[in-house]
């Protein structure tokens, strides 16, 4: 049984348990392998040079903070597929080209660091503005 990317699987205790589908959890995993591996680079190195305006980077940054709030702001912390494909459609994106993106500048340890910083940095803003409400 599925709903909403999580799997229902009987465990070996004849239990139901919740499992994210298969392709949610690969998409949840190379995020987290990137942002691990940004986070990593992020010890070795210094500041690095500003950067020119990126659209792509720009674009990727806006989606991906509004669906990490609308995550945070549902109960579960799931995005329902309708929100989801309302954000990508309000940024004018697809979950094929947020994707697109981290593979081609994955590898860059360095560019990775800095766009998950500033995406962090701009939820905890968010998250502040919320609570200072």
């Amino acid at each position: 049984m599925q709903k909403r990317g999580i799997s229902l699987k009987e465990d070996g205790d004849g239990e139901m348990s919740k499992r994210p589908s298969t392709a949610a959890s690969r998409r949840a995993s190379l995020l987290a392998a990137w942002l691990a591996a940004a986070l990593a680079a992020g010890a070795c190195e210094g500041d690095p040079p500003a950067r020119p305006h990126d659209p792509a980077r720009a674009l990727f940054v806006d989606v991906y903070v509004d669906l990490r709030l609308a995550a945070l702001r549902s109960s579960d912390g799931v995005v329902p597929v309708g929100e989801r494909e309302r954000i990508l459609a309000e940024h004018g994106a697809s979950s094929d080209a947020m994707l697109a993106f981290v593979a081609a500048n994955g590898e860059d340890l360095v560019f990775m660091r800095e766009l998950w910083t500033e995406i962090w940095d701009r939820i905890s803003e968010a998250e502040m503005d919320a609570h200072a409400r």
